[in-house]
């Protein structure tokens, strides 16, 4: 049965903020990317020794093969800071929360000194139609 998925993001900053007391908001923004006609989804919680390099987290069961994650959101979290790959593109550094709509190949991570336990949520389908919210400054 196809499904619906809506990601919203909300950016704010707040300047004079302090512990207790408010601020003045001076930028605020939100945006909406929507899947529509999906079919698939995968929720995994993985726990990743501390110091392993390039470790790969299955994509099944998204896209058209386990090989191949097309047309999809992807939500990854994680408690420690850990280098992420996708597919063969470079490597991004320190990352703790990434939240994307994209097409990717693979997902290899890599910890620092610590454990660290991932979340990964991919949610799309080959018949996913994915629309997003004009970017506004």
């Amino acid at each position: 049965m196809a499904f619906t998925v809506m990601l919203t993001n909300h950016f704010e900053i707040v300047e004079g903020a302090t512990a207790g007391v408010g601020g003045r908001t001076t930028t605020y923004r939100t945006n909406a990317v929507r899947a529509e006609g999906c079919d698939r989804r995968s929720t995994q919680i993985h726990r990743i020794s501390n110091d392993v390099s390039a470790t790969s987290i299955p994509l099944f069961p998204l896209g058209a093969t386990s090989q191949l994650a097309s047309n999809l959101l992807f939500i990854l979290q994680c408690d420690y800071p850990i280098d992420v790959q996708l597919g063969s593109a470079g490597v991004l550094s320190a990352v703790r929360n990434l939240t994307m709509a994209c097409t990717f190949s693979a997902l290899l991570v890599t910890t620092n000194s610590n454990q660290t336990t991932v979340l990964t949520e991919l949610i799309g389908g080959s018949g996913a139609v994915i629309t997003a919210t004009l970017p506004m400054a």
